[in-house]
């Protein structure tokens, strides 16, 4: 089916978005938030040639790229969006650890970005922390932890809002 479809050299035709979705949080209005709007109050930086350098090499857009970096616990920065989701496009790799992540200022919620694969290489792994907010204003705010001995970096490539 895709073969057949990006063989055509058809138009494209439009395709009519029902006024009102089927599924109240669905992702019909995902869109990456631009890194520049976070606030980072302590320990992330922003690296415009982020690189991750292990064996595996570099791949553009992944682990070669712009990104907010830390590399330590008690990081922390701040997120302010319109919609009803938020989450992040991340490079999960050997120093990844726990986050912890308060939304509108509710109580904190821990999130591993550790997976099975990072300890080999830099995964680009898209997470969702949030995606069943009211739809309006939120903020986020995000902060690396100690919770995972000697793995507490976080690598973000972009912001994923909804």
């Amino acid at each position: 089916m895709l073969d057949a479809a990006f063989s055509t050299k058809a138009a494209p035709k439009a395709h009519a978005v029902p006024e009102k979705p089927l599924d109240a949080q669905s992702f019909s209005h995902g869109r990456h938030g631009r890194l520049g709007d976070a606030v980072l109050t302590k320990g992330f930086v922003p690296n415009p040639n982020w690189t991750a350098g292990n064996k595996q090499g570099e791949r553009p857009g992944y682990t070669a790229c712009p990104a907010l970096v830390a590399d330590s616990p008690g990081a922390e920065m701040q997120y302010t969006f319109d919609g009803a989701g938020f989450g992040l496009f991340l490079s999960a790799g050997r120093n990844t650890g726990m986050i912890e992540y308060s939304t509108d200022g509710a109580p904190f919620k821990t999130f591993d970005t550790w997976n099975p694969w990072s300890g080999a290489l830099n995964l680009p792994w898209p997470v969702m922390l949030e995606n069943e907010l009211p739809p309006g204003k939120h903020t986020i705010t995000l902060r690396t932890t100690d919770q995972a001995k000697g793995r507490s970096g976080l690598h973000i490539i972009h912001v994923l809002l909804n």
